[in-house]
């Protein structure tokens, strides 16, 4: 959510907290003018709709990169360690050929990116399969821990990498069109606050109940609270002396 929106969401939350707190409620709770006690009721009522709204509305645009990135990790690290077997096998059987394409080192499957690294991982994969399946090589391949097992684990992390090579997009597309959503529903709480500013007037005929109206008031004001301070201003040159 940007900051306008954190910003007004805290200052409602602020504000009714001020109006039901022990020391205010009893001013205005049930006590005439009635409408009053209903209104406060009915912004509750909305502050926690929007909250929920609010809490479905913050798509994490970050959780999925750092899905994607541990994910990625994984299967570089799988995918390198079975394509050093199958190099050292099929170094030892005069078909090199066969895994030459593959034979990276760590390094080299680091630098590897979204889809291209899900290509090379599954080369591997197809290769170790080939050799695992192949009943004249079966049971050599065991003994250099090429086996179904080790294909299946493989195939497993290259169905969950290809799942959030797009993840973070559309995180970001699901938050775009929810925000695109959120201020109609921020409007209708304003809506609801507006009617509490228009009725608490009523109240000012006590001493509480006029510190309840000035301590409201105040809180009424959104500050800004989404970022730091700003950077001063550098201070203007003085003039150059007249001649």
């Amino acid at each position: 959510m940007i900051d306008e929106f954190v910003n007004r969401f805290g200052m409602f939350q602020t504000s009714i907290g001020i109006l039901i707190s022990d020391q205010y409620k009893p001013v205005w709770n049930g006590v005439a003018p009635l409408i009053f006690t209903d209104k406060v009721a009915g912004a509750q009522t909305e502050l926690g709709s929007l909250e929920q709204f609010c809490i479905q509305q913050g798509i994490r645009t970050t959780g999925p990169a750092v899905d994607k990135e541990t994910e990625e990790g994984i299967l570089e690290d799988m995918a390198h360690k079975l394509c050093r077997t199958l190099v050292s096998f099929c170094k030892d059987h005069g078909t090199y050929a066969q895994a030459a394409s593959i034979d990276l080192k760590q390094y080299q499957w680091r630098e590897l990116r979204d889809q291209i690294l899900k290509n090379k991982a599954t080369e591997v994969r197809d290769l170790a399969q080939n050799i695992a399946s192949d009943a004249t090589l079966t049971e050599d391949a065991v003994k250099y821990g090429i086996t179904a097992t080790a294909v299946t684990a493989l195939t497993n992390e290259i169905t969950k990498w290809g799942n959030l090579i797009t993840a973070p997009e559309q995180a970001i597309a699901g938050k775009k069109a929810k925000t695109g959503q959120i201020r109609a529903r921020f409007n209708v709480m304003s809506g609801k606050m507006h009617d509490l500013d228009d009725n608490i007037l009523q109240f000012d005929t006590t001493p509480l109940g006029a510190q309840m109206i000035a301590d409201y008031k105040a809180a009424r004001i959104v500050r800004d609270l989404g970022h730091g301070p700003k950077k001063p201003k550098p201070p203007t040159p003085p003039a150059p002396p007249k001649a």
